[in-house]
């Protein structure tokens, strides 16, 4: 489209003309007996008209990279989340390998236990949760390898191609405040760059049409006359023409039409602002949440699900309590751990979408411990 916008800026064509008058019926064959006229024409349209136009396709031409950009914030947004539950499932599998091995554990004590007189039923109910433990520990790999494909795939690579582990790192939060992803939204999105660019390629197809309306074309012409038998010499002429465009026609026509178009271009400026900035808001929002219940759950909640399995563990291993109690604490752990999985993953993916949404990377900071204060009241955490 930019060699195209070099060519809308270029002169028409000269135009080769050769006319031969008045050659006597009867003699179809003697052109010489009256005029033979040779020459070269030349169109100049309307001035201003072929730099607008260049102009004009110039501007489409940025419209259709921004179309471009925008299909590749699309394909990072995809990728991102492939990623994300590539880390999910990869977490929820380590997870729940460190449960099948404390499992193990309960299991070679209960049958200790059995060996030396203690209850059977222990060690069938160990072997049961090991036994769902074991299916939990299959089904996570299974979700590893799918998430491992999907991601291959979109990084143009061979699915089964070997991907290494995700990195475990700390969870990030943005560190831009609302307005500030609002205001860095408007100038990365490509629909913005997309209605800008239409916008100017409608101002110039106007300022073209006008010059049309409003001024004439001309065309010039050099002429040849070879000697004839009626005008035996040589010689020459010139010719000059012009277009009347503000008698009748249908260039006034035209010129509204991409007024019009002007105009719709302008609205849509200002329309391409309300979906960017509902997507942002929306996305600031969720990573917000998701890091809120992650805090929570991270600095509080798990540590005391760790410490009640502690206690029963202890517990158990003393003979003081029995190994359903010690089950049902380490599920508690467990079902805490996945929690923070998952509210990880929630929080990974809204930071994929918020980066999206943005239309440009996004700088993270670590999210900070929770503190009492948001609790009690400093801040409210939903």
């Amino acid at each position: 489209m930019r060699t195209s916008a070099k060519a809308e800026g270029g002169l028409p064509s000269p135009e080769v003309m050769g006319q031969v008058w008045q050659v006597p019926v009867s003699h179809p064959t003697q052109l010489d007996a009256q005029m033979i006229m040779i020459g070269v024409t030349q169109t100049f349209p309307a001035p201003g008209v072929l730099s607008a136009r260049e102009q004009s396709m110039a501007a489409q031409a940025n419209q259709e990279q921004a179309m471009a950009g925008d299909r590749t914030r699309m394909i990072l947004r995809e990728a991102g989340h492939a990623f994300s539950d590539y880390q999910e499932s990869s977490g929820k599998h380590h997870v729940h390998r460190a449960h099948l091995q404390i499992t193990q554990h309960l299991l070679d004590i209960a049958e200790a236990r059995h060996a030396s007189g203690g209850s059977l039923v222990d060690v069938t109910r160990a072997e049961v949760e090991l036994s769902r433990v074991e299916a939990d520990v299959v089904t996570d790999a299974a979700l590893v390898e799918s998430a491992r494909s999907h991601l291959n795939a979109l990084l143009a690579r061979d699915p089964d191609a070997a991907l290494g582990q995700p990195i475990e790192t700390e969870p990030m939060v943005p560190s831009w405040d609302v307005p500030t992803l609002l205001a860095k939204a408007q100038a990365s999105r490509s629909e913005f760059k997309q209605a800008l660019a239409e916008r100017e390629a409608r101002e110039y197809a106007v300022k073209a049409a006008e010059r049309e309306a409003t001024w004439p074309s001309f065309a010039v012409g050099a002429l040849y006359f070879a000697p004839t038998t009626a005008m035996p010499f040589h010689s020459y002429g010139a010719t000059l023409s012009m277009s009347m465009p503000w008698l009748w026609g249908a260039l006034g026509d035209k010129r509204d039409a991409e007024r019009e178009f002007a105009r719709a271009a302008s609205t849509n400026v200002e329309a391409a602002r309300i979906p960017v900035n509902a997507e942002v808001v929306t996305a600031e929002s969720r990573a917000r949440s998701a890091a809120s219940r992650l805090q929570i759950l991270r600095d509080r909640t798990l540590p005391a699900s760790r410490r009640s399995f502690e206690v029963a563990q202890a517990g158990f291993e003393s003979g003081r309590i029995d190994l359903m109690t010690v089950i049902d604490t380490r599920r508690s752990v467990i079902d805490v751990e996945h929690e923070i999985v998952m509210a990880r993953s929630d929080l990974d993916h809204a930071l994929t979408d918020l980066e999206a949404a943005v239309g440009t990377e996004i700088p993270l900071k670590p999210l900070k411990p929770f503190d009492d204060k948001q609790r009690s009241g400093g801040e409210h955490v939903h």
